[in-house]
């Protein structure tokens, strides 16, 4: 979308690509697709995890402080990640 719009990736922008890279076993092109891919499948899970825990408590279904800055950073940083890879890899 922002791709579309405004010329720059999305922080998640290959993601997809990444994986299917990753499962056949091209972890350079996995890397270069979206070398944050990794984190952000362990801050999914533990999001998932997080919310499911509060829902079985029968708390509010927000996130914690660490677990949003954690998403904050990780998106950041794979935003930051996507510029330095270059187009090629968008």
């Amino acid at each position: 979308m922002l791709i579309g719009l405004l010329g720059i990736p999305a922080p998640t922008t290959g993601m997809t690509r990444s994986m299917i890279a990753f499962s056949n076993g091209h972890w350079i092109a996995g890397i270069l697709w979206n070398p944050l891919t990794a984190p952000f499948l362990l801050t999914l899970f533990w999001t998932i995890a997080e919310l499911m825990r509060n829902y079985f408590r029968g708390e509010r279904m927000v996130l914690s402080k660490r677990c949003a800055w954690s998403w904050f950073g990780t998106l950041l940083i794979a935003w930051i990640a996507k510029f330095v890879t270059g187009p090629d890899w968008w």
